[in-house]
């Protein structure tokens, strides 16, 4: 994304998160979440 702070625990591309999603991989998620961007990946 080469945003500052993309590289901290919790930040997760989007075609990661679908692609965890998609394996059944679990995804540890808090209770506040930010989307940034649009697209076809954004929720």
């Amino acid at each position: 994304m080469w945003i500052e702070n993309e590289d901290i625990p919790g930040v997760m591309s989007g075609v990661d998160f679908l692609r965890s999603i998609g394996l059944n991989d679990p995804i540890k998620i808090g209770k506040t979440v930010a989307v940034v961007g649009g697209g076809n990946v954004a929720i």
